[in-house]
């Protein structure tokens, strides 16, 4: 069986302190390792998940069939806080994520 595109990434990807808002949800622009804004990154709203208020890309219609279109966001196999996100953003204009 062939994995979903968004089943991995194995990309590094760019946010910054950008706010934007796309499909009901509000977070930072995200731009992958080519400089395409691809979609944002948000907090994971669902409260049935394990990565509940851990970051997640909501993708552009126009990169589904690249990226899928959620993804939960890992890094060498660990989820990232939302809050964690936010706090380097105050200070910094972008954060680079290598992304599973």
């Amino acid at each position: 069986m062939k994995k979903h595109p968004s089943a991995y990434y194995h990309e590094e990807f760019t946010f910054t302190n950008e706010r934007t808002h796309y499909r009901k949800k509000n977070g930072f622009r995200a731009y992958n390792s080519k400089g395409e804004n691809v979609g944002l990154v948000f907090s994971c709203d669902d409260k049935r998940l394990s990565a509940y208020e851990h970051c997640e890309l909501c993708i552009y219609s126009a990169y589904h069939e690249r990226y899928g279109e959620w993804h939960i966001i890992k890094s060498y196999g660990e989820r990232i806080k939302w809050d964690k996100l936010c706090e380097i953003l105050k200070t910094k204009e972008n954060y680079k994520l290598f992304i599973d």
